[in-house]
């Protein structure tokens, strides 16, 4: 079986991003990253083909590990209750979204009226002078 190169030695390919951290291997990028500043965990990150989000999920399997506990898939997903919420609350704003829209249609169809027409206060016409 072929072995593969130390982490830093890797090039970044399809096999590399599908390739499958052991334990070991999760703790000890954890550790590494522990200690880098923003833009050092970036570049490490890009470098290994890895994503913020991964090292969160391994930060929390690690600590349920732990505390004996396994994280549950409902701890690692939204629970029908928010996933209905979040469906009612993207329903609104995209109603929202179209009023603002229509709203702003409406104020430059009125901005050209009276650019053509001329100015108008309190929606009646200026009257000449009399």
């Amino acid at each position: 079986m072929k072995e593969k190169p130390p982490l830093g030695k890797q090039k970044r390919n399809d096999s590399f991003k599908s390739h499958e951290w052991s334990a070991e291997e999760k703790l000890r990028i954890l550790n590494e990253v522990s200690g880098l500043t923003e833009e050092e965990r970036g570049a490490y990150l890009r470098k290994n083909g890895l994503y913020e989000a991964t090292l969160k999920q391994w930060r929390e399997e690690a600590l349920a590990g732990l505390s004996g506990k396994k994280p549950s898939a409902t701890d690692m997903e939204l629970s029908k209750a928010d996933r209905q919420q979040l469906k009612v609350l993207e329903h609104e704003l995209l109603e929202k979204e179209k009023a603002l829209a229509e709203m702003a249609v409406l104020l430059a169809l009125k901005k050209k009226v009276q650019a053509i027409w001329g100015a108008e206060e309190n929606g009646t016409p200026k009257r000449s002078g009399r």
